[in-house]
């Protein structure tokens, strides 16, 4: 089974996604973890039905959980511009997470050794996993309003 450590550092990564996928569209989502010998299943549950992400507990350390979080991050976007999708239309999902100074969607890379949404334009803008609905959005309500 995973240590304390291991556990601690997979719910602080999950916790910076889910707050960017909450904070910058609204859905309600969360997550489950599953823990079997040494693998995590992250489940994402929105609307009802969830999609996985697995992770091997040897990856879980200080110096790859950042990389760990870039490539759930990129796994679990499609599932939430499908979101986005059902609810605020296509214009809307095809921009999730939204570029703040281009009409496109940023992706999930390294930037300075922190997980980030990044232009692929633009190499100065760079936000944080778990800062997008404070550093994007403070100013306005979410992309998805409800109905």
């Amino acid at each position: 089974m995973g240590t304390a450590k291991s556990r601690d550092l997979l719910h602080s990564l999950t916790q910076r996604l889910l707050d960017d996928i909450r904070g910058s569209t609204g859905l309600d989502a969360s997550v489950a973890v599953v823990e079997q010998q040494d693998i995590y299943d992250v489940i994402l549950v929105m609307a009802g039905s969830g999609t996985g992400f697995r992770v091997l507990q040897s990856l879980l350390d200080e110096d790859r959980g950042e990389q760990v979080l870039v490539a759930m991050a990129d796994d679990l976007s499609e599932p939430v511009m499908e979101q986005v999708l059902d609810m605020a239309g296509v214009e809307v999902a095809r921009l999730w997470p939204k570029c703040p100074r281009h009409d496109h969607a940023l992706d999930p890379k390294l930037n300075g050794g922190r997980a980030s949404w990044c232009c692929d334009f633009d190499k100065t803008v760079a936000v944080p996993v778990g800062e997008l609905a404070r550093r994007l959005w403070e100013r306005r309500p979410s992309i998805i309003e409800p109905t």
